[in-house]
């Protein structure tokens, strides 16, 4: 049995497998497994959103805190880098460390037309369990005083 805990850090997981035997008592049994996911990372807010004025600077930013895992265990955990997968065509990124512990991810837009868009940012450390760490960015700009319905064509 695999479980992805993907995005499940800190919270208490229980799954259940059924299990065919040759016992005639027994045919079928049921095995329980349970656990705390670890969380190795904690971002906050865990969703980036960047809304507002494309002609304007718009920045959002997230606190990474690594969890207190002990030396024989692999810890500290680091960030080793940083991968937009998409490109990061609308988005600039940076991580500076915090003073006290951590680190902090500051993302700007780009992007210079109104619309949306989705992005990713991957944090790559220096967990054997978790190599990657993903962010997601959602984009939505409007330039100011526009209306919704501007550019589109009223029939009557």
């Amino acid at each position: 049995m695999e479980v992805d805990t993907q995005g499940r850090g800190g919270i208490a997981l229980r799954k259940t497998v059924t299990v065919t035997t040759s016992d005639p008592l027994h045919p079928t049994l049921r095995l329980y497994i349970s656990g705390r996911v670890k969380k190795l990372f904690e971002i906050t807010p865990g969703v980036l959103f960047l809304k507002g004025d494309p002609d304007r600077e718009i920045t959002a930013s997230a606190d990474i805190v690594p969890a207190p895992i002990p030396l024989d265990q692999g810890g500290p955990l680091k960030i080793t880098g940083i991968e937009a997968p998409k490109g990061g065509r609308h988005i600039k990124v940076k991580l500076g460390e915090k003073k006290d512990g951590g680190w902090r991810l500051t993302v700007t837009n780009q992007k210079k037309e109104p619309g949306r868009y989705s992005d990713k940012i991957t944090l790559l450390t220096s967990s054997a369990l978790k190599p990657r760490v993903d962010i997601h960015v959602h984009g939505r700009l409007e330039r100011k005083g526009a209306t919704k319905n501007q550019g589109v064509e009223k029939k009557e």
